[in-house]
């Protein structure tokens, strides 16, 4: 027992030394027969390590997919007779599982290359190299089959179990002919003579269409119709107008009101920056610029606001009132500025939606306490300075004196206007709009831009409410004006 371990360990040192010796890492002439050997048997294939550990003197690596040109684009497959296969296949008994199981590795993971299809009379002759699985740097197999029209005459192959030829290798050969036949059929070979298709993907088929090919009938398809062509762009309001006709209240008295409201005067403004643009600010400034009578025409279409998509069109290209506080009060990193300002998303808060829903509530109320005609106002474009927009909450034709000016209001989620923010109790115990607000800005912004000259802020809290009279500020106007062209041209239309 002691001797035979002794020479068992014996056995094993020599066998360790005898590795060191001959693939030792440093071996550089080693390396290089190895790489040149493999460069001509395995070129163009790819290798993955295998699952199992690596023994000394064995390459453990493992060829995955990589299907060659031959077998991709072969030839004179049509000479080969379908019934070939089938009568390979009767052989069960002379073919193993595993043998079907590793020609089917071999065909899909394409072991199988250099496939050669001749004629010689009656005769196919089909030869290929099947590359090994487990030792690497030697030739790949040859496989050789001559078959006729009704079974295979003889096939043979180069490996250990291929003299009588139902190998894995040969196996897989015909595994690749059969997968070769499916993807490329015979185009003079009837439907009835090929294997079944139904496994098959049918693709694409159905191409889309435009609706109006499409035609929704009876069977009587072939007398000519008229086609139906719809019309996207009509008015809403013109086209739901004639509903009201139709359902009067006999107990409301109707009262029609025209819009006898003037366009803004939208006068010119001021300008005290200079400054020289490139091409591509130059092309971005002019595509902005409009004539008079399309900003009027813009704030006629746009006065359902945010439901309204030239609404927000025409807001995504300019910088809007509602930004002017934090420009004007910015002091350094421009540039993030303007980038978020940019990249502004569709974004409505809880607050913003409370606003939507109450402001025509609210304009209602501050209708009833002032006795003024308020108006609807959509966004308005100075054409004098065209990357600059606002959108006022109304218009307002003041009772009595026929003063016109505008209205912004103010939803705060408070009991009482005492206490927001943006108010500042005054010492007579009046409260007032704070001058260094986001809020005054933007009334400012607006006034500026339109032309008129006082806005009114209507400021409904839950059990309260808030009006005050802001006058335009011709001087703050102007300090505005210059800090927002400063920003655009610098900083805004520079990064566009």
């Amino acid at each position: 027992m002691l001797l035979g371990r002794v020479a068992q360990r014996i056995a094993r040192c020599f066998k360790w030394l005898t590795w060191v010796i001959v693939f030792r890492p440093g071996s550089t002439n080693n390396k290089q027969q190895q790489q040149q050997q493999h460069k001509k048997t395995h070129r163009g294939t790819v290798y993955r390590r295998s699952a199992r550990g690596e023994q000394p003197g064995e390459r453990t690596t493992r060829r995955t997919v990589a299907v060659s040109k031959q077998t991709q684009t072969m030839t004179g497959l049509s000479s080969i007779p379908i019934g070939i296969s089938d009568w390979l296949w009767s052989k069960s008994t002379d073919i193993s599982s595993r043998a079907r199981q590793k020609g089917l590795q071999y065909a899909v993971e394409g072991y199988i290359n250099n496939i050669t299809i001749s004629k010689d009379g009656n005769i196919t002759k089909i030869e290929a190299k099947v590359y090994r699985s487990q030792s690497k740097n030697d030739k790949p197999h040859d496989v050789f089959l001559r078959c006729n029209q009704d079974s295979l005459v003889d096939q043979s192959c180069s490996c250990t179990a291929g003299s009588p030829g139902y190998c894995s290798h040969v196996v897989g050969l015909m595994y690749t002919l059969d997968l070769e036949r499916a993807r490329n059929p015979r185009k003079d070979e009837s439907s009835t003579s090929q294997p079944q298709q139904w496994h098959r993907a049918r693709g694409k088929k159905i191409s889309g269409q435009p609706v109006f090919n499409l035609v929704v009938a009876k069977a009587k398809v072939s007398r000519k119709r008229k086609p139906v062509v719809c019309n996207y762009t009509h008015n809403n309001c013109h086209f739901f107008s004639n509903i009201g006709a139709s359902f009067v209240n006999p107990g409301v008295h109707p009262v029609s009101q025209s819009d006898d409201f003037p366009n803004f005067p939208l006068p010119p403004q001021p300008m005290n920056v200079c400054t020289v643009l490139d091409e591509q600010a130059t092309r971005h400034y002019t595509e902005l610029s409009i004539t008079m009578p399309d900003s009027i025409a813009l704030e006629h279409e746009t006065r359902e606001q945010n439901t309204n998509q030239l609404w927000f069109q025409a807001r995504s290209t300019r910088i809007t009132s509602t930004s002017f506080k934090r420009i004007c009060s910015r002091r350094a990193d421009q540039e993030s500025l303007a980038a978020n300002l940019k990249s502004a998303t569709k974004v409505q808060t809880k607050a913003m939606r409370r606003g939507v829903v109450l402001e025509p509530i609210a304009a209602t109320q501050y209708t009833k306490l002032t006795g003024n005609v308020v108006y609807p106002c959509g966004f308005v474009v100075n054409p004098h300075s065209p990357h600059l927009g606002t959108s006022p909450d109304r218009r307002v034709k003041e009772r009595g004196e026929g003063s016109y000016g505008l209205l912004e209001i103010k939803c705060p989620s408070r009991e009482s206007f005492v206490q927001c923010p943006y108010l500042s109790r005054q010492t007579d115990g009046s409260y007032k709009l704070k001058r260094s607000h986001e809020y005054f800005y933007q009334i400012m912004g607006q006034l500026g831009l339109t032309g008129m000259i006082w806005c009114n802020l209507f400021v409904k809290c839950e059990q309260e409410y808030h009006l005050e009279r802001i006058q335009f500020d011709i001087a703050k106007w102007e300090e505005m004006k210059t800090k927002l062209d400063v920003f655009y041209f610098d900083y805004y239309i520079a990064s566009t």
